[in-house]
């Protein structure tokens, strides 16, 4: 089965008629597939020397993740009370 569009371009003929278009090469050349083979070939390897390393620093690491020095407040008796008043007014506290 075959199926036909009619494309209407955006752009005028008369700006394509100014600015022609190169035609592309084709892909599918010899020299090309074997090229994409070596490349293909090189990722594979360079993938299988890569190693996977934890998300989480150790203990001792200098790393600070963002929220990591917030204090948090379990109770409303944990906020001081220099705070309640913003967090009474957020509708957090009540």
């Amino acid at each position: 089965m075959i199926c036909v569009y009619a494309h209407r371009s955006a752009v005028p003929v008369s700006i394509l008629d100014m600015f022609p278009l190169k035609d592309i090469p084709a892909a599918n050349s010899v020299d090309d597939t074997v090229e994409l083979e070596k490349q293909v070939d090189r990722l594979g390897r360079v993938h299988q020397r890569l190693t996977v390393q934890s998300a989480k620093p150790g203990r001792n690491s200098a790393i600070v993740r963002p929220g990591e020095k917030y204090r948090r407040y379990r109770t409303k008796e944990d906020v001081p009370k220099t705070g309640r008043l913003l967090y009474k007014l957020a509708g957090m506290i009540r």
